[in-house]
């Protein structure tokens, strides 16, 4: 009974210094290279780096403005901020930080991943992060070609054009080179998804997401005669296509 009270009293200081250390343990981090997981000079006017500095955070990704010894953060960004619907893209897996293209009011650099990179915009006046889309080039390397659901018969493929904010999507059944029962409409892009909104004069229907996940194309949509809903609710039905050609 001694030796638990003993190891129960030591357990009890131990966690009561705890909480006393974060604040010490941040200094730490901020004042020395053990907070500093990723630097890199993007040229001679700014330089970003990846820092982690307290223990109930996750790291987060700062670009300094270098002037002489004397350095100024201008932005700061985090993962929430980031606005990607690729959970595998995290700050702190970033290989490497590319700078893009500064204009008199963006700064534009690129998180190296290796596969899907992810580019950032930010406004110079406000700090925070332009949403971009992805430009049509990279939309059509995704969803380029034609895609195939088997138990519908049911041929799609999608054109993006530069400038635009949807994809022209095209529908039908019959065969790969003799269309029949044609559909046109218009998906509009949200980060790398396309959108169907509910009801509209484009499209008849209930909300619907549009991805592509490990080379499938996945259709999810409301279910029922939902056409008020923009969102995905709990009850939605799920179509995949096959890409057959490129």
């Amino acid at each position: 009974m001694a030796k638990l009270l003993l190891a129960a009293l030591l357990l009890t200081l131990a966690f009561s210094i705890i909480p006393m250390m974060i604040p010490f343990y941040a200094i730490l981090l901020s004042t020395t290279p053990l907070g500093l997981m990723a630097n890199k000079n993007l040229n001679e006017k700014y330089r970003a780096q990846i820092v982690e500095y307290s223990a109930m955070t996750p790291p987060w990704l700062e670009v300094m403005e270098k002037n002489g010894l004397i350095e100024k953060r201008i932005f700061k960004c985090t993962d929430s901020q980031i606005m990607s619907d690729n959970f595998d893209i995290k700050i702190r897996t970033a290989k490497d930080i590319i700078f893009k293209r500064e204009t008199d009011s963006t700064l534009t650099l690129t998180l190296f991943y290796g596969g899907p990179n992810k580019t950032l915009t930010f406004d110079k006046k406000t700090g925070k992060i332009i949403d971009q889309k992805p430009d049509a080039s990279e939309l059509n390397r995704k969803y380029g070609g034609t895609w195939y659901n088997e138990d519908e018969n049911l041929y799609v493929t999608f054109y993006f054009e530069e400038g635009f904010d949807y994809a022209t999507v095209n529908g039908w059944t019959g065969d790969l080179d003799k269309k029949e029962n044609i559909d046109a409409y218009k998906a509009f892009i949200k980060g790398s998804k396309l959108i169907l909104p509910a009801e509209n004069s484009d499209h008849h229907a209930p909300y619907c997401e549009i991805d592509v996940k490990n080379n499938i194309l996945v259709y999810k949509c409301n279910q029922g005669l939902n056409f008020s809903d923009n969102y995905l609710n709990t009850k939605i039905s799920i179509t995949e296509y096959k890409r057959i050609t490129k």
